[in-house]
């Protein structure tokens, strides 16, 4: 029951590296001390470089050269299962009593064979849903949320699962008739097959909720398009809220997307606010002193 819902299968970390080459036969450590060397580089970034290696792979190598431990001694060393972090795709005033995720199923592969993601494909394919109790809490974020003001413009980047806040968002927009803009930069693969949310989306530009849907389709045509991208073509737009007091929001990729988007931001406040540079960054900082630039990225 530890293996299948309390403890980590995935991140390789320092004590189970330490206390697996204790117990290995004393002609194998020094070359599989080695071998983890090269794999997962210098101890202290044993984490950063978890994916290179997982725990059954790990377990697998000590195994066949004659590792013999105790369970209990090796179930000591796993790291604890941590929580995963959802934003909640819904308005709790709109549908009181439930609240919606938005999960992509994680799948990759690694040393020759297809991985699953842990909670991803727990949510979507191991859950019976009409009887499953899951322990789950609140994590609130008190610097990710709508202007009181309903007549506050908000700009809204979130491209894949990023999304899922902004449906909350919007629910809530629609159902006290807000009269702000609501603007969202959404980006995915292919229109046809990744489009979360499609038809809501739509539907909220069509009734006016939505004052722009403006999407980017990255494998859609030959030249990658993301939304970095899509803010550029519309930059006096942008600038226009920017400029007339509206809050940005940015939800998905800390890696890249973020970084990216906020150099399209500082573009756009270079070129249609007559910024320098430094001016530019030190006006974006204004607006997240202000809680007027927001992010929820990972």
């Amino acid at each position: 029951e530890a293996l299948r819902s309390g403890l980590d299968l995935k991140v390789v970390n320092p004590q189970l590296t330490d206390r697996l080459l204790k117990a290995a036969p004393d002609g194998e450590r020094a070359r599989l001390r080695a071998s983890l060397a090269e794999r997962l580089g210098h101890r202290e970034h044993l984490e950063g470089n978890a994916h290179s290696i997982e725990v059954p792979d790990l377990l697998e190598e000590f195994a066949a050269c004659g590792t013999t431990i105790s369970a209990t001694q090796l179930l000591e060393a796993f790291r604890p299962l941590h929580p995963r972090y959802y934003s909640i795709a819904s308005d709790y005033e709109t549908t009181p009593g439930k609240i919606a995720l938005t999960v992509d199923v994680l799948e990759y592969e690694l040393l020759g064979s297809t991985r699953l993601g842990v909670a991803s494909t727990f949510l979507g394919d191991r859950v019976e849903t009409a009887t499953a109790k899951l322990p789950v809490f609140l994590a609130r974020n008190k610097h990710f949320r709508l202007p009181e003001d309903h007549t506050t413009d908000i700009l809204m980047i979130g491209p894949g699962t990023g999304v899922a806040p902004f449906i909350g968002f919007l629910e809530h927009r629609a159902r006290n008739a807000a009269t702000g803009k609501s603007a969202l930069y959404f980006g995915c693969r292919h229109r046809d097959q990744d489009f979360l949310y499609r038809a809501r989306l739509e539907a909220w530009r069509d009734a006016g909720v939505l004052a722009g849907l403006h999407c980017a389709f990255s494998r859609d045509q030959q030249e990658k398009v993301y939304v970095q991208h899509r803010l550029k073509e519309n930059a006096e737009g942008v600038w226009a809220m920017l400029d007339g007091g509206a809050h940005v929001y940015v939800c998905g990729d800390a890696k890249r997307m973020a970084g990216d988007v906020h150099v399209a931001l500082r573009a756009i406040v270079m070129d249609r606010g007559g910024f320098s540079e430094a001016g530019a960054e030190a006006f974006l900082e204004g607006m997240e002193k202000a809680h007027r630039y927001q992010r929820d990225v990972w």
